[in-house]
């Protein structure tokens, strides 16, 4: 989103809700934002009790999530050309065909 306030997290958590088995525990990993500290969310977040906010250390040099984004550089953002935000999107969404091993 052009924003990442608590609006728009609260808006990721509820489609994560939605769209996934709810009798699965949701683990959340989160960097070091405040933004999970919000009334909004920590309300929303009383009412799930199965969605669990993980966080990475503040010292970590390189971590997953770190991995994971270089992994997408590398596979979708890295001399393509996107003349839309839409374009960008669909590309990243074409990444599930790889694994991290590709």
């Amino acid at each position: 989103t052009k924003r990442h306030g608590a609006k728009e997290f609260l808006d990721l958590l509820q489609q994560i809700e939605r769209g996934n088995d709810p009798n699965l525990a949701v683990h959340v990993i989160l960097d070091n934002s405040s933004i999970h500290v919000k009334e909004d969310i920590q309300k929303w977040l009383s009412k799930h009790s199965r969605f669990t906010f993980n966080f990475t250390p503040t010292s970590a040099s390189r971590n997953a999530v770190e991995g994971w984004f270089s992994h997408l550089e590398r596979r979708a953002v890295h001399r393509g050309v996107f003349t839309s935000v839409k374009s960008l999107r669909d590309e990243i969404s074409g990444m599930s065909r790889f694994t991290m091993t590709n």
